[in-house]
C-alpha cells in the first residue's frame, strides 16, 4: 500500500505467511512501520510510526493461534522503505498481542 489510510472495510481470513506491505510502490514512497497491537480478540489491527497512528484495520476471520511480524526492507521497488507485517503463528495465544519492533 502506498498510503495505509487508503484500505477501507474488512480484511478476511488471513492465514500464516499472508502479509500486508507498506510503502515502495514509487518513488520516495516510504512507510515506515515501528510498531503495531492486535486487540480485540484479534479484530482490530491498528499500526503506528512512533506515537503516531498511522492506520486502523478490522479482521475477519484470522487464522486462530497466529500474529503478525514486522519487517523492514530498503530494497522497494525505486529504492523506498518498505514495511511489511506478515502473519506468523503466535507463541501463545491472548486476547492482546503487541509488537514493539522485535520479531514474534
Amino acid at each position: 500500500m502506498a498510503n495505509p489510510t487508503s484500505l477501507q472495510g474488512t480484511i478476511k481470513g488471513l492465514t500464516v505467511n499472508d502479509f500486508l506491505q507498506f510503502g515502495g510502490l514509487a518513488i520516495n514512497n516510504s512507510i515506515d512501520v515501528t510498531s503495531f497491537t492486535l486487540t480485540n480478540k484479534q479484530h482490530d489491527l491498528k499500526i503506528f510510526n512512533g506515537t503516531t497512528l498511522l492506520a486502523t484495520y478490522h479482521l475477519e476471520g484470522m487464522q486462530a493461534g497466529t500474529t503478525f511480524a514486522l519487517s523492514h526492507s530498503n530494497n522497494g521497488p525505486f529504492g523506498s522503505e518498505v514495511s511489511t507485517l506478515t502473519v506468523v503463528k503466535a507463541a501463545g495465544v491472548a486476547d492482546v498481542a503487541q509488537h514493539d519492533g522485535l520479531l514474534l
